[in-house]
């Protein structure tokens, strides 16, 4: 007797069938994170090798405008285009990170009234989309160091420090911008524009060791003035960055998203916006009524008890759908009569 003709062991279990598992409730969050950066990457920067080109017209104007406005004050010495670049570059992703957030639940107004959707992921988004463009401006550094004969040191080693602090304080930033969005949307443009005023107010035209004494003291007070001069540090001094330099961006950062995470997840659990209740009721009474089929012969009597219920839904979609198009064509039908009988009275009158 041959191996295929003995009967299998009834001891042997046999082999569970092979059923893939579903993802988990974190690759889920890591799917529609990653969808979310690619569809704002194609609305902000459009599709193809464009997204590259204005990913760096952006960072490359702003500092020939800041260079010619040293030019002009006479003070383009030093390295000042590099020097411009390590504000320009790091500031760029917190001000396009905040101007994004703000209009993130905006875009996606659609989406988050017609179907269930985590709205703590807008935020991260956000960041995530601008950062592709931070990533591209990074090519500035080598060109402007290779212009001023700036060698690379042993301080590019802090590199990923100081571009973690960034991106702490972005995400941090991004958490009320998305709140300022929803709840002020009118503000958006002067908040905008306070955060620029920021830029100013922090050592971004000129160094931090340019600023007279006095100024300095209370400059440090801004969380921008750390990242520029981290930059600086790495790429301008070849010196390793202060403490305090990566420290205090990232200790705003922290505490902005502890800050703002939870208001955000109590406004999208607790604050559901009438407009969305009414469009998901009106989507559930829908799918309720197309999965109504007549009751069929071997039906259990449970089965056939529930289908009476059934086709009245069916049957109140109809009556609604049947009574607005009356209502219109009444109120088509009072139109009409209307501009006949002001005719009428022109005529008469004539």
């Amino acid at each position: 007797m041959t191996t295929a003709d003995q009967p299998q062991s009834a001891d042997r279990p046999s082999p569970p069938p092979s059923r893939e598992q579903p993802p988990g409730r974190l690759m889920r969050r890591l799917h529609v994170l990653a969808a979310l950066t690619r569809s704002d990457l194609r609305i902000r920067y459009g599709r193809g090798g464009w997204q590259v080109v204005n990913w760096l017209v952006n960072p490359f104007a702003q500092v020939g405008i800041y260079l010619l406005l040293r030019v002009i004050l006479g003070r383009s010495g030093n390295a000042a285009a590099l020097s411009i670049a390590c504000a320009v570059v790091p500031f760029q992703i917190i001000l396009l990170a905040f101007d994004s957030a703000t209009n993130a639940v905006a875009l996606r107004e659609p989406i988050l009234l017609n179907r269930r959707f985590d709205r703590m992921l807008l935020p991260p988004s956000s960041v995530l989309t601008e950062g592709f463009a931070f990533a591209a401006s990074f090519l500035m550094f080598p060109i402007a160091m290779a212009y001023y004969g700036v060698g690379p040191t042993a301080a590019l080693l802090w590199l990923p420090l100081v571009v973690g602090a960034t991106f702490v304080l972005a995400i941090g930033i991004a958490w009320p911008a998305a709140l300022l969005g929803v709840w002020l949307p009118t503000v958006r443009i002067f908040a905008s524009q306070a955060l620029r005023i920021l830029f100013f107010a922090a050592p971004g035209i000129v160094a931090l060791r340019e600023v007279p004494a006095d100024v300095r003291e209370w400059i440090v007070f801004n969380p921008l003035t750390g990242l520029f001069e981290g930059f600086r540090d790495v790429f301008l001094y070849g010196d390793s960055p202060d403490l305090w330099q990566l420290a205090y961006p990232t200790a705003v950062g922290i505490a902005l998203t502890l800050i703002f995470v939870p208001i955000t997840a109590a406004s999208s659990d607790t604050s559901p916006s009438s407009s969305a209740a009414d469009a998901r009721d009106l989507g559930d009474r829908r799918q309720r009524a197309l999965s109504v089929r007549p009751p069929a012969a071997d039906d259990e009597p449970g089965d056939r008890a529930a289908a009476p219920q059934g086709r009245r839904d069916v049957g109140a979609v109809g009556r609604n759908v049947r009574d607005a198009r009356r209502r219109g064509r009444r109120a088509a039908r009072r139109q009409r009569l209307g501009q006949v009988d002001a005719a009428a009275r022109h005529r008469r009158r004539a």
